[in-house]
């Protein structure tokens, strides 16, 4: 069985910039607004707060597809730098079953209190202890998917794709399905993008 490793390396590259004093006219800026996190409505306002899903500061958690829900993939306040990146080494490993057209994997991992959640291209949730490696429950879908897949975590709950035109929701702790819906019937539509969740909504 062949293993493919995935590298995912995020660097941060400041630039300053200078403008010439000669300049007559000052160059408006083309750099685009930045994109504001959604504004949850006057009920989700009011509701009972949930698990939270935005990282704090110093987290080890990675709660979204790419960390936040600005998108930044940017992990901070961590050890890790260029001169210690070539220092290390494999903590553990953890063989995934489930194979699609395109692979295995077509996801990012999502890391909540000490559990990493990961979905396969054969729908199946996998719960995997972030210290040990250790499986600690498996939901079997056994569904084709094309991919991108992948869970989404909020209030206990992982939300997930149990096939490209159902949205599942499982007990983060023990893997048992809450509830099921069908989004989709007919064959070209469908899910093919990571769930994301936000104030009690997926």
């Amino acid at each position: 069985m062949k293993q493919r490793i995935l590298t995912v390396a995020i660097a941060v590259l400041t630039v300053a910039c200078t403008a010439p004093a000669a300049t007559p006219t000052p160059v408006p800026p083309t750099t685009a607004p930045a994109v504001a996190a959604p504004t949850p409505t006057a009920a989700q306002a009011t509701a009972t707060p949930v698990t939270r899903t935005s990282p704090s500061t110093a987290s080890v958690d990675w709660p979204q597809a790419n960390f936040d829900y600005a998108n930044t993939r940017a992990a901070t306040n961590n050890s890790i730098s260029a001169g210690n990146v070539g220092q290390l080494g494999v903590a553990w490993t953890f063989g995934v079953a489930g194979g699609g057209t395109y692979g295995t994997l077509s996801t990012s991992p999502v890391v909540v209190n000490g559990t990493v959640y990961l979905q396969d291209l054969k729908s199946n949730v996998y719960a995997i202890d972030l210290q040990t490696g250790t499986l600690k429950w498996q939901k079997s879908n056994n569904a084709d998917d094309l991919g991108p897949s992948g869970p989404a975590v909020d209030g206990g709950k992982v939300f997930v794709e149990s096939n490209v035109q159902t949205v599942a929701a499982l007990d983060a702790t023990t893997g048992a399905e809450v509830w099921s819906t069908q989004i989709a019937t007919v064959d070209t539509q469908g899910i093919d993008q990571q769930i994301a969740a936000y104030g009690g909504t997926v």
